[in-house]
């Protein structure tokens, strides 16, 4: 049945959250030592410029950490992608995603990432401390991708003028005021 309106991504997307962003680093050198051709696509400079200091750290340097506006789709078309963030708007995800010629995305996020803590991350991490969850266990599931994109969409109608920023904390700050 058709419905007017019922726009579906043509992306699928599929999130990994964290608690914190040291295992979300983690889970990224398991997924290094696994597959030494994946890409790491980070959308601020301060986000590539982290995991590349904690990927050199534990000897695993020769990984390929690149920011979202590197990508090319020839380079992405052959190799394992990871995106290591969400960017603050669906929309501008979306659009580079399709053009990149992407069907499937997977992203790692962390609770303690200014995005998640513009939406409460902090209440989320006490509720997941309090439940015994691992710190190094990632949550998985589609209501999460679909509340990620309704967040996404809140804060998409409070901008009117998009500033860039080298830090998803310098962007919020920014557009967020």
């Amino acid at each position: 049945m058709f419905l007017f309106g019922n726009k579906k991504d043509s992306v699928k997307i599929s999130d990994s959250i964290f608690i914190k962003e040291s295992a979300k680093w983690n889970a990224c050198l398991e997924a290094y030592n696994k597959d030494a051709s994946l890409i790491c696509i980070a959308w601020f400079e301060e986000t590539q410029q982290k995991l590349q200091a904690y990927l050199t750290a534990q000897n695993a340097s020769g990984s390929q950490i690149i920011l979202y506006r590197q990508a090319t789709s020839h380079l992405l078309n052959i190799k394992p992608v990871i995106f290591i963030e969400h960017y603050p708007l669906h929309e501008k995800e979306t659009t580079l995603f399709t053009s990149l010629n992407l069907n499937e995305v997977k992203i790692f996020s962390s609770l303690d990432e200014p995005l998640f803590q513009y939406f409460g991350g902090n209440k989320i991490i006490g509720i997941m401390e309090k439940t015994g969850i691992n710190e190094n266990e990632s949550l998985e599931h589609p209501l999460i991708t679909t509340a990620l994109k309704n967040a996404q969409e809140k804060i998409a109608k409070k901008i009117t003028i998009e500033q860039s920023a080298l830090s998803q904390s310098e962007w919020f700050k920014r557009n967020l005021k």
